[in-house]
């Protein structure tokens, strides 16, 4: 049996964020298809939710607005989150998103993380 090796080509844009703000919402506020997102939460020491929402920035409600996506990153870890089994999760608003202590949609006021968590969203 042989290997054979092939390229892959890349499909994605990077598009980096470093909040500098707690408990903001961020995004490109404009239709996109997510295919990963790569969570750094190194700098904490405290477990935060990765929390996405279909939305352009100013329509989300932390605490009020449900999430489509939401993910757990674990105290002093990072995460690469695949999105539709590879293929992508299509935006057709904008893939907005937040980090934040409080898990589901339900807390009033959730708070943003100690120390910067950097996302790296990769779309198309």
């Amino acid at each position: 049996m042989a290997l054979t090796a092939q390229a892959i080509p890349r499909r994605e844009a990077q598009l980096y964020y470093e909040p500098d703000v707690a408990d903001t919402v961020l995004g490109p506020d404009t239709a996109k298809t997510v295919y990963a997102v790569y969570v750094n939460n190194i700098a904490n020491s405290v477990a935060y939710y990765f929390k996405m929402w279909d939305a352009l920035v100013g329509g989300v409600t932390l605490g009020d607005t449900a999430p489509i996506v939401q993910y757990k990153v674990p105290a002093g870890a990072a995460r690469l989150i695949c999105l539709g089994m590879g293929d992508g999760l299509a935006f057709g608003t904008s893939p907005s998103f937040a980090v934040v202590d409080d898990a589901g949609d339900g807390a009033a006021d959730p708070d943003g993380p100690t120390s910067d968590v950097p996302v790296t969203l990769f779309t198309d």
